[in-house]
């Protein structure tokens, strides 16, 4: 029998949490979804977010391949966002 998978854990700043906290989210897609179930996350557990394979498979993505054209640090898309909100952590994380 194969072990559970063992969640990602990250623990955000308070600026790092405003990304995902201070916009509104409009639609239903994979992406809205992701960014939905984050924000719920903070909004009963400050800073703290906990995803599974999937939903951590997801957030790579969103920050890798769908990035903006631009580098800017405020966050003008939902991929600037994520990198914004998770950069340090996926940083820590794998340890580069």
């Amino acid at each position: 029998m194969a072990k559970a998978p063992k969640p990602f854990t990250f623990t955000l700043t308070p600026a790092e949490a405003a990304f995902m906290t201070g916009t509104s989210i409009t639609g239903r897609g994979g992406r809205q979804s992701l960014q939905r179930k984050i924000r719920d996350q903070l909004d009963a557990s400050p800073y703290q977010v906990v995803m599974m394979d999937d939903e951590f498979g997801m957030l790579c993505r969103y920050i890798g391949q769908y990035r903006s054209s631009t580098k800017s640090t405020k966050g003008g898309g939902s991929q600037d966002r994520f990198r914004n909100a998770f950069a340090r952590s996926l940083k820590d994380l794998l340890q580069i």
